[in-house]
C-alpha cells in the first residue's frame, strides 16, 4: 500500500474526533493514571491521547506521565497481538504509534504486513462485488438506452470472473497469514471490462434523469396554467390574452418534445465516448423557461 502506519501521525483504530475534554474535573481529580493509560493501550489509542490529558486536567491535578506510560506499555501489548495485526491488515485498517511500544512490535509490523498484502490481493475482488453493486442501481433503468447495453455487457464480464477472484482469495486468505502463497496478477482486472466508463458515464445520466425529470413537471404544471388561462380569456372574451395563453402553451409543448429529444441525443452521447463523463447541468434542459 505504500503506507507508513505505525507513526503519530496517523488515525487511531475506533478513536472518535470531539471537541470535548476527555475528562471532567471529577474524572481528573479520581483518574488512576496508570489504569487511564492502560485502557488506551488496550484500546489502541496514539500517544497524543496525553495530550488531552494534559489539557482537560492540569488546572486541577498533575498528570502523572509516568504510570500512564508505564500503564499504556502493559495495555499495548494486549492489543498488539499478531492475530490482530493479521485482520487488522487485511481490513486495511489503520494503527496508531500504540505498538511502537509494544514488545511485540516486530512481530506485529510483520503479520500486519502479511495482513495488507492479503488485502491487496483480494482487492480486485473488493472492487469486483462494488462495481456489482453499483450496476445493479443502473441496469434496471432503459432509460439508459445503448448505455444500458454497454453496462449488462460490463455484469457479465464480471459475473463470469468472480467465481476465480474468489477462489483466489480465499486461498490466499488461508495461506497468507505467514506470506506463503503463489501470487496470481488480477490488479488490472477490473480494466478489463468491454466498457470502463459505463458506470461513471452511467452515473451522470441519471444526474441528467433527474433534472430532465424536474423540468418536465413544471412543464406540465406551466401548461394546465396556460391552458386554464386560455379557457378564462375565452369565457371574458379576451382575444388577446387567450392568444397569449395559446401561445404560451404551444410553445411549452414544443419544448417538452424537443427537451425529450435532447436527453436521447445527450445518453446517445454518453454511450458513444466513452472517455465523456458529462457535466452536472445541461443548458437546454431550462430552454422552457423562455416559454412567457
Amino acid at each position: 500500500m505504500g503506507r507508513l502506519l505505525f507513526s503519530a501521525a496517523t488515525l487511531v483504530i475506533a478513536a472518535a474526533v470531539s471537541g470535548c475534554a476527555v475528562m471532567s474535573e471529577e474524572e481528573c481529580y479520581n483518574a488512576d493514571w496508570s489504569q487511564v493509560g492502560y485502557d488506551d493501550g488496550v484500546n489502541g489509542r496514539p500517544s497524543s491521547r496525553f495530550n488531552e490529558y494534559v489539557d482537560a486536567c492540569s488546572r486541577y491535578v498533575n498528570v502523572n506521565r509516568s504510570a500512564y506510560d508505564s500503564g499504556r506499555r502493559q495495555g499495548a501489548d494486549v492489543f498488539c497481538t499478531n492475530d490482530r495485526a493479521y485482520q487488522l491488515g487485511m481490513e486495511n485498517q489503520e494503527v496508531s504509534d500504540i505498538c511502537t511500544i509494544s514488545s511485540n512490535y516486530h512481530n506485529f509490523k510483520k503479520y500486519y504486513t502479511n495482513g495488507v498484502n492479503v488485502y491487496n490481493e483480494c482487492r480486485p475482488l473488493y472492487q469486483t462485488d462494488e462495481y456489482l453493486t453499483s450496476l445493479n442501481d443502473y441496469v434496471s433503468d432503459f432509460r439508459l438506452g445503448a448505455l444500458h447495453s454497454q453496462l449488462m455487457a460490463d455484469r457479465d464480464y464480471l459475473m463470469l470472473n468472480r467465481a476465480n477472484l474468489d477462489n483466489y482469495c480465499n486461498y490466499v486468505k488461508s495461506n497468507g497469514y505467514e506470506g506463503k502463497f503463489r501470487r496470481t496478477d488480477y490488479s488490472r482486472f477490473i480494466d478489463g471490462m468491454p466498457y470502463p466508463a459505463a458506470i461513471e458515464a452511467a452515473a451522470d445520466a441519471e444526474k441528467m434523469f433527474e433534472d430532465v425529470d424536474r423540468a418536465y413537471r413544471e412543464i406540465d404544471r406551466m401548461i394546465d396554467e396556460a391552458r386554464r388561462c386560455e379557457d378564462r380569456a375565452s369565457d371574458n372574451d379576451d382575444r388577446s390574452e387567450r392568444d397569449r395563453c395559446r401561445n404560451r402553451s404551444r410553445c411549452l409543448i414544443r419544448e417538452r418534445e424537443r427537451l425529450s429529444e435532447n436527453e436521447k441525443k445527450e445518453v446517445w452521447n454518453y454511450s458513444r465516448n466513452l472517455n465523456y463523463t458529462g457535466t452536472l447541468y445541461h443548458s437546454w434542459i431550462d430552454d422552457y423557461r423562455k416559454c412567457r
